[in-house]
């Protein structure tokens, strides 16, 4: 593309408990707004007829290239057996469409095919989750209205399911998979603004806690570390006299820690390990202080 970009490989984002009716922060420093939005949204949600000059959009991939209604075939699948792990639908087109295409030619052989390739429903504790792959996306530009469009299908899907049966599904988590998650470098600056800008003050907003769970640590004759899940259930136990060797071994054991709560334990179990000297007191979460 006569550029340059950065990028991630298989890049994950899980979507959870956002705002009804989608969220705009203001002011606005996403790149896309309500009106965008609007216009957008159909582009997945609606069939379109052939126009000349538009190659294609998710909603016809979805709706009517291959022949299927995938979109409702999903939902006929999930309101019969609700449990289906194979309520999947498919945008890339493998081995040509003859209505869209008399040379019978595929994806890979024309530039412009779909970033949006792969869509798989599934409905688990009554929770409706979508989980979409993207071979190619901008991290930057587009796939904040990507999310925005694939969360307003996994609704449309979650609510007509709820016309046609008794399941009064709650919507799950929106996953998306960038194979390819970059940005370009026309971005690199408006990225660098927006991160000084903004990033500290969403960092003061976040809600630390770790769906790990937490860590209680007193000082006996050695250190001692209770593991609880977020309903207080005790899951695991560590002692020892090395802070180095506790926060081994719960890093062992607990490989999905969020960086910060990695970072606190450190502190922490630095402190505790401190305090076996018997020069000072411990107390979590308070200064150490002389005995």
């Amino acid at each position: 593309y006569d550029g340059k970009w950065q990028e991630l490989i298989d890049l994950m984002a899980v979507i959870t408990d956002e705002p009804d009716n989608f969220y705009f922060p203001e002011p606005n420093y996403l790149p896309i707004d309500r009106d965008y939005l609007k216009n957008y949204i159909p582009q997945i949600l609606e069939d379109a007829p052939y126009q000349e000059g538009v190659k294609y959009t998710y909603g016809q991939r979805l709706r009517s290239w291959f022949g299927r209604e995938q979109v409702e075939d999903v939902i006929e699948k999930l309101t019969g057996e609700i449990d289906a792990a194979s309520a999947v639908m498919n945008l890339w087109d493998s081995g040509g469409n003859i209505k869209r295409r008399l040379d019978g030619s595929s994806d890979h052989q024309h530039g412009g095919s779909p970033c949006l390739n792969h869509i798989w429903v599934r409905v688990v504790e009554n929770e409706l989750s979508l989980t979409a792959t993207l071979r190619s996306n901008d991290m930057f530009s587009a796939w904040v209205a990507n999310a925005m469009g694939l969360r307003a299908l996994q609704q449309y899907i979650r609510d007509e399911i709820a016309n046609r049966s008794d399941h009064n599904l709650k919507l799950g988590p929106l996953i998306t998979i960038s194979q390819s998650a970059h940005i370009y470098d026309d971005t690199w600056e408006n990225a660098d603004q927006l991160i000084r800008k903004e990033y500290s003050k969403l960092c003061k907003k976040r809600d630390y806690n770790d769906p790990c769970g937490n860590f209680v640590i007193s000082v006996q004759e050695q250190i001692l570390v209770e593991h609880l899940t977020p309903n207080g259930e005790v899951v695991g136990c560590y002692s020892g006299r090395s802070a180095r060797q506790l926060y081994q071994s719960i890093a062992q054991d607990c490989p999905g820690l969020e960086v910060e709560h990695a970072f606190y334990l450190g502190t922490e179990l630095q402190k505790a390990e401190i305090a076996l000297s018997g020069v000072v007191l411990y107390n979590q979460d308070r200064a150490i202080f002389k005995c």
